[in-house]
């Protein structure tokens, strides 16, 4: 699992090197196990949650821009029964957020939803990738 070696730079940039960290692989858990984790551990004042993973990988750059609005769907409506293993490579955890999050009711705003190509990447075989925000309704971001 590579998301650590890249969330985490990013993480000690933005929050300081003294940045607490836990990283946690979730491997093939079931989402209400995810959730149950994440609430727990978001109980402390402070604490967030960054769950890593890409969307569709190697398809064309249309098929990933259908499978990925897809994903987005499913992810702004806190849907985890919605997403299949094809739709993101951090698909338990990402349905365990997704569980977290309809179970706290957060808003979920999508800030983004683009592929490798949309760089410099050959749109005949592209990765998806999307950032989207939890948040409670007040508008206070969330863990």
């Amino acid at each position: 699992e590579h998301a650590i070696e890249t969330q985490l730079p990013f993480l000690i940039r933005t929050l300081g090197p003294g940045v607490p960290a836990l990283p946690i692989v979730v491997g093939d858990t079931p989402p209400s196990a995810v959730a149950t984790v994440l609430s727990t551990l978001l109980a402390a004042a402070g604490t967030i949650a960054v769950v890593s993973t890409d969307l569709s990988h190697y398809l064309n750059r249309a098929q990933a821009h259908e499978r990925d609005t897809h994903t987005a769907a499913a992810v702004r409506a806190r849907n985890s029964d919605a997403l299949q293993p094809g739709d993101a490579c951090g698909f338990h955890p990402l349905r365990g957020l997704l569980r977290h999050a309809a179970d706290r009711d957060l808003v979920v705003e999508q800030l983004q939803l683009a592929t490798s190509a949309d760089t410099e990447g050959d749109p005949r075989r592209v990765v998806g990738y999307g950032a989207f925000l939890f948040h409670q309704a007040t508008g206070e971001s969330t863990r």
